[in-house]
């Protein structure tokens, strides 16, 4: 079951706003893009992901992929120790 699903099954803690259990879901909230200086061009981009409580619209801290989105949301450090 993929990291988005977690909400659904309680993995991820209540909002610390509005505390409510079983409303957040981890989303993609933007996304970085890396733009070629000469040229203006476009070169890369990467999805930015955040916990978004459904019920009162809190976001968590944003990470760079959807397990560290999760671990900070339930209080664990960003980069996944």
């Amino acid at each position: 079951m993929g990291d988005r699903e977690q909400g659904k099954r309680g993995d991820l803690a209540a909002c610390r706003f509005c505390e409510r259990q079983g409303f957040a879901r981890v989303e993609e909230v933007d996304r970085m893009v890396g733009v070629n200086k000469a040229t203006g061009e476009e070169v890369s981009s990467v999805p930015v992901y955040s916990v978004v409580c459904g019920y009162c619209g809190a976001q968590g801290p944003m990470e760079l992929d959807e397990r560290g989105a999760a671990s900070a949301w339930n209080g664990g450090a960003s980069d996944g120790r």
